[in-house]
């Protein structure tokens, strides 16, 4: 959380020097391709403030822009102290992993518990961080924009500059397409009891797709280009839901803590399965026997059973998951849309849960439907915050109607991009912390694991938790 505490005070945009090449053609929003060699050339690429947030229900993220040749100590003092640690506080905690290097410097990514917000301030101010806030304006998006809106105000004399949401989401979603060649992937799932392969998966000529953001709620957008979406359905039923629930029944007093159990559990061992009502497969609707019929619905069947809070908690994984998942392809569906893209915190270190979608869309499709991941899932909204602190020419509109509202249209203005693509950071995949993950098999080759950075072809070595099987 102390991360927060370092936006820096300045009188005028951060001005960095970005190689480009100069001899490539620009791929649209969208599309991906591999770093290309770079030849000497500069532009100027001017940020009003170098640092988003997203302050949303559950969680607050952060992204945070450090240019390698910025001239003011100060700035480069406190972008320092950022990455001296990897945990602040109690929730903190940056993910260098996801770093990326675009434009002359460097995206760093942070997050914590909102309602530790209070702590997180508190820990500014005794780092002497909080005068850096001082007659400054952050561009802060999601509902703590308006929430604690007050509360910085006083507490850091901060000024907040509200984003929408929902434009902040696609123009950093858009960004990561554009320029992390690996952003988006699909789990390919070979047979029963077989870990599914990761594979890199191209967004050129994606548009329409179907937008799937899990945080404490659920939105689904239908994005038909880089300048349109609308969205078309939700559902109170998301992360926040797990979270409480599992705080209520097994006393998890951290969202990290709440997926750790859930990772760890056997849902099969609580849920009611087809193979408990019919004794095996019930082939005339092509149920397998292990499908689940009643979540929790053991407990029906065996009054004296006992439960595991990491069984229990597998469970309420499974029944939040699988109703995204139902949802999401019922609103594809409707639409015509072949592929859904999956995107929220709910996603980060929880693997698990992407493979419950992808399998989930596969069987409802029967192979027709593609769920889709990405990499830097849960920052997009505060890294769209932060691209929109460009200058006034640059910034995309807010959407015009009421996006909240299901149906109503909404636009964006294409985000000014340099006129050549920059280089890639080579850092490696992350989707947990090391000692919560266990590594993807990739078909035809041995994985080890990779420590350095680099990044293979299109079957990318992946970490995932422990109980993806």
């Amino acid at each position: 959380g102390a991360a927060r505490g370092h936006a820096r005070r300045h009188s005028g945009p951060i001005e960095s020097s970005a190689k480009l090449d100069t001899g490539h053609h620009v791929p649209s929003v969208g599309q991906l391709t591999p770093p290309l060699l770079l030849r000497e050339a500069t532009v100027n690429f001017r940020l009003k403030s170098f640092v988003g947030c997203d302050i949303g229900g559950t969680l607050s993220k952060i992204v945070f822009f450090e240019p390698f040749d910025c001239k003011r100590p100060e700035i480069k003092r406190r972008c320092d102290f950022l990455k001296s640690a990897t945990t602040y506080g109690k929730t903190g905690r940056r993910d260098p992993k996801l770093e990326i290097e675009r434009w002359g410097g460097r995206f760093h990514f942070l997050q914590f518990q909102t309602n530790h917000l209070d702590a997180a301030v508190n820990l500014l101010k005794a780092h002497s961080a909080h005068h850096e806030f001082a007659d400054s304006s952050v561009p802060v998006t999601g509902g703590g924009a308006y929430k604690y809106e007050k509360f910085l105000q006083s507490e850091l004399r901060m000024g907040v500059h509200k984003v929408d949401e929902l434009t902040c989401l696609l123009t950093g979603l858009n960004f990561a397409l554009e320029h992390v060649p690996d952003e988006c992937f699909f789990l390919e799932h070979k047979g029963p009891g077989q870990l599914p392969h990761r594979r890199a998966h191209s967004m050129a000529g994606v548009f329409p797709y179907l937008l799937v953001n899990i945080g404490s709620g659920v939105s689904i957008l239908r994005v038909d280009s880089a300048k349109e979406f609308k969205r078309v359905g939700g559902s109170c039923l998301g992360g926040g839901t797990y979270w409480g629930l599992c705080r209520l029944m097994l006393g998890a007093k951290s969202f990290k803590e709440a997926m750790s159990l859930g990772t760890q559990g056997n849902h099969h061992a609580v849920d009611m399965l087809v193979g408990d009502i019919y004794g095996g497969d019930y082939g005339r609707f092509n149920l397998k026997a292990s499908t689940v019929a009643s979540a929790f619905g053991k407990l029906v069947m065996d009054e004296e059973m006992k439960v595991s809070k990491t069984d229990a908690a597998a469970s309420l994984l499974h029944m939040v998951g699988s109703n995204i998942a139902q949802l999401a392809y019922m609103c594809a569906r409707e639409h015509g849309i072949k592929r859904i893209l999956f995107a929220g915190n709910f996603l980060r270190m929880n693997m698990t849960s992407a493979i419950y979608l992808s399998s989930s869309i596969n069987y409802w499709s029967q192979g027709n439907t593609k769920a889709l991941f990405l990499r830097h899932e849960g920052y997009f909204g505060s890294l769209g915050a932060l691209l929109m602190s460009k200058g006034p020419s640059t910034a995309p509109s807010t959407p015009t109607g009421s996006p909240g509202e299901t149906g109503e249209s909404a636009k964006i203005n294409e985000e000014e991009k340099p006129s050549e693509s920059c280089r890639e950071n080579d850092g490696d995949d992350e989707e947990g912390e090391e000692e919560e993950t266990k590594k993807y098999s990739v078909e035809g080759e041995e994985e080890e694991k990779d420590e350095g950075g680099g990044r293979g072809g299109a079957d990318c070595s992946q970490e995932c938790s422990k109980e993806c099987r």
